[in-house]
């Protein structure tokens, strides 16, 4: 006695399903090869912003104007606030040192990006610490 399955016209339903004919089969095989073809490509994790724009190490600002000269250093000053646990307000403020404009600026971008909420001091200067004076902030905005 047969089973069901061995029937003749269950087997040829079965393998009209499985060999699907004409267009539909080759619009089914390149939809299956795009489908394994991207599956099969290297995975590339994006780009973290610590790729993009490296975060600087500040020097000791006695020992970089020691090494390099007062007029060859960098001075980046940050000043800002942050909320922690509890929405509790935590402060900062920080001068820090550097061979680069380039590395100072990396550097303020982090600091903002650590401290978001509110900063009230901010800058970059070759040479001398910058400070609170109206005229120096006005010097390096164009003012």
């Amino acid at each position: 006695m047969m089973g069901a399955f061995g029937h003749p016209a269950v087997v040829a339903a079965v393998r009209r399903v499985r060999e699907p004919e004409g267009a539909m089969a080759a619009s089914r095989r390149i939809a299956i090869a795009a489908l394994v073809g991207a599956l099969l490509l290297p995975v590339r994790a994006p780009a973290s912003a610590q790729t993009i724009r490296p975060r600087p190490e500040p020097l000791d600002c006695t020992a970089a104007t020691a090494e390099f000269g007062q007029a060859a250093t960098w001075f980046g000053v940050f000043a800002g606030r942050r909320k922690t646990t509890f929405d509790w307000i935590e402060t900062t403020s920080v001068t820090a040192c550097f061979r680069t404009e380039k590395d100072c600026f990396n550097w303020l971008y982090w600091m903002q990006t650590d401290w978001p909420d509110w900063t009230f001091r901010i800058g970059c200067a070759k040479g001398q610490i910058p400070n609170g004076d109206p005229k120096w902030w006005s010097q390096r905005l164009g003012g």
